[in-house]
Formats: C-alpha cells, sequence, structure tokens
C-alpha cells in the first residue's frame, strides 16, 4: 500500500478505501493509528511520532498537508509546540511556538494550522495555503478575510489578492505574480473549443500549470496540442509551465514571463 507517512481517515477514503480495508489495514499492522482518525504506515517513525516524543504536534505546512490543503513541497517537518512547553531543536524540523495548550490529536487543528502558518511563512505561502482551504471549501472567503485581519500588516496586505479559484498552489503563485504588477488574471477559465484553462492573464495570453506528479501519457499529449492549436487559432498565447519551472527555477521563470509581458503576449486583439 503506497500511502505518504501520514494521512487522515478522509484522505484514505479518498484514495479508495472503505471502512471495513482501514480496519482491515490496522488489524494486518500495515496501518497505525496514531489519534482518532490519523493514520500512518508502521514501516518508518511517522512526522507526527517525531514531534510527539519531542512534546509537540504537527502542525504548520505539515498539518496543512494532513488535513487536505495543496503544500509547496520542502524537505522539513513542521512541528508546533504549545504554552510551557520547551522547543527542542531535531533535524530535519523547523519548530514554531503557538501561544495555546497543546491539542489532544496528535496534528493541530486546520484553522490553527493555518494560523501558524500566517504567523511564520511569507505572504506568498500564506496566500496559496488559504487559497486552498477556500478553495478545498474547508474555509470560506468570509473566515479567509478574517482571519488575516488579526495577523501582521504585512500578512494583511494579501487580502485583495484572495479569491480561492486557484485549483494548485502554483496557480496561486502564477496569478499572484502577476496581479501585483497591476496585470489582470483570469483563473479557471472555460474557452470554447479549448476547455478549461488554469489562467488567463490580459486578453490573450494563457498559462497552464503541470503538477507535480504530471507525466503525459501520449493521449494527454496529443489533447494537450490540440487545446493549444485551437487556442491559437483564436487568438490565444497558450504557456505551459511545469512544476521544476514554477517551483525550483522560479527565478528564471519570472524573467520569462516579465519578457512575455513587455512584448505584449497579453494584448492580442
Amino acid at each position: 500500500m503506497d500511502v505518504p507517512e501520514i494521512l487522515s481517515y478522509q484522505g484514505l477514503r479518498a484514495r479508495g478505501l472503505t471502512r471495513h480495508d482501514i480496519v482491515k489495514l490496522v488489524d494486518q499492522g500495515i496501518l497505525l493509528r496514531l489519534h482518532q482518525g490519523i493514520y500512518t504506515t508502521t514501516t518508518y517513525a511517522s512526522d507526527a511520532t517525531i514531534a510527539i516524543q519531542n512534546g509537540a504536534r504537527l502542525g504548520c505546512l505539515s498539518g496543512c498537508r494532513i488535513h487536505g490543503l495543496w503544500v509547496p513541497r520542502g524537505p522539513d517537518t513542521h512541528i508546533v509546540y504549545g504554552t510551557g512547553k520547551k522547543p527542542r531543536q531535531k533535524p530535519g524540523t523547523q519548530i514554531h511556538r503557538y501561544g495555546v495548550p497543546l491539542p489532544v490529536a496528535a496534528v493541530w487543528p486546520l484553522r490553527q494550522c493555518i494560523e501558524q502558518v500566517l504567523l511564520n511563512h511569507h505572504h506568498e505561502t500564506a496566500l496559496i495555503i488559504l487559497e486552498s482551504a477556500i478553495n478545498r471549501r474547508l474555509l470560506r472567503h468570509s473566515e479567509a478575510i478574517e482571519m488575516l485581519t488579526n495577523m501582521p500588516r504585512k500578512v494583511q496586505r494579501i487580502a485583495p489578492y484572495v479569491n480561492g479559484r486557484a485549483m494548485s498552489g502554483s496557480e496561486t503563485r502564477l496569478r499572484y505574480f502577476f496581479e501585483r504588477r497591476g496585470i489582470r488574471v483570469a483563473a479557471q477559465v472555460l474557452i470554447p473549443d479549448v476547455g478549461w484553462v488554469d489562467t488567463v492573464v490580459g486578453d490573450s495570453l494563457i498559462v497552464e500549470c503541470d503538477s507535480d506528479a504530471y507525466h503525459s501519457s501520449r493521449e494527454s499529449y496529443a489533447n494537450d496540442r490540440r487545446r493549444d492549436l485551437a487556442a491559437r487559432d483564436q487568438g490565444y498565447e497558450p504557456l505551459r509551465l511545469s512544476y521544476q519551472q514554477i517551483w525550483h527555477e522560479w527565478e528564471a521563470t519570472q524573467l520569462s514571463l516579465l519578457r512575455m509581458i513587455r512584448a505584449g503576449k497579453h494584448r492580442k486583439p
């Protein structure tokens, strides 16, 4: 069975497992029940176990991932200490403090995980997490804006950019890049004879984001080229970016995007 180090009951069900399947895997020792609704594999120590053994709980970005949000990949486990607990740095972890008592569960509740991200990470990361929560119907737009009112001013500034239409953090990053420069962007647009596209920048630049796990089959490759040709027939300029370009080559990708904007690729009639 191929599952991440830790997964919620809902996450296991989303992968096609029935309640009977989960019980059977626990009985067989393949899954370990860490806490109510939280499971891990028994082949290696889980992130949650590491957090608990250090007097903390899994939270912040790691907690958001467990709760089903889109989270940028990173090498570190985020563990969060509550009041009265002394942080102990461990290799491969990012330590955060949060001024409330520890929860009983192995993972901080979703809203507290989101607040921890807003308090401890870059405002772009905060925007990605909020939009993912809205898009997956775990948070209303009004609730996200309300959460921002209690945050530092630099984080509050993302409020006008929150819309929740992005299907991934890659889409949010791209839209934020353009909107901060005053360029109009529409997310998840339906174009006749093309279908749904991730973003339309200005009037005519279509930017599509490949997912982290994207592997193009011959059929999907051919369909993407058909869609690109149909878009060009209607005057659009299609562009496809890989996860690598958006997350690991972002500086170079930004320069290329700016050159396209200066060339007016988004302003075709």
